[in-house]
């Protein structure tokens, strides 16, 4: 079995709990989804271009939801490897599409001018080549924000 397969089965089957096990388990460690989504869209704000923003890794899309909530007007495409994460977000009705990929395999073939990850680029295998197709993705002066843990630290 390979790597993705391996993630990917390991969220799929993790789809059902996510949301109880990881968002009390990120406020114990000082994070807030919602100040994450506040942080976020204060960047998306030099962001002129009306594309969509691209969330990589949306899980349950607990993050995306918080980002609609704050700023309805904003569009957000996500894309995740696990097709039950996948239909979890959608529930939550808040992306405008929604891609079934590794973030390290996907085609990335539309312009995008603000792209960001939170809490997956860890179980990314191929990082530089994730960084590569996100920096040939952006526009000029597009921004990508990476957001992720570091054992015992917040950073």
């Amino acid at each position: 079995m390979n790597y993705n397969t391996e993630v990917k089965n390991a969220f799929d089957d993790w789809a059902e709990t996510y949301e109880s096990d990881v968002v009390p388990k990120l406020k114990f460690r000082g994070y807030s989804y919602d100040e994450l989504a506040s942080i976020i869209l204060s960047y998306s704000k030099n962001s002129l271009s009306p594309l969509p923003f691209l969330e990589l890794g949306v899980g349950t899309g607990v993050l995306g939801r918080h980002i609609k909530a704050l700023s309805p007007s904003t569009r957000i495409d996500g894309l995740d490897i696990s097709p039950e994460m996948l239909k979890k977000a959608r529930e939550k009705k808040v992306y405008e599409e929604l891609y079934l990929s590794s973030a390290d395999e996907y085609i990335y073939d539309q312009k995008r001018s603000f792209i960001y990850s939170a809490f997956m680029f860890h179980s990314v295998r191929e990082q530089e080549h994730l960084l590569k197709s996100i920096a040939d993705t952006l526009i000029d002066k597009g921004l990508f924000i990476l957001v992720d843990l570091v054992p015992n630290m917040k950073i």
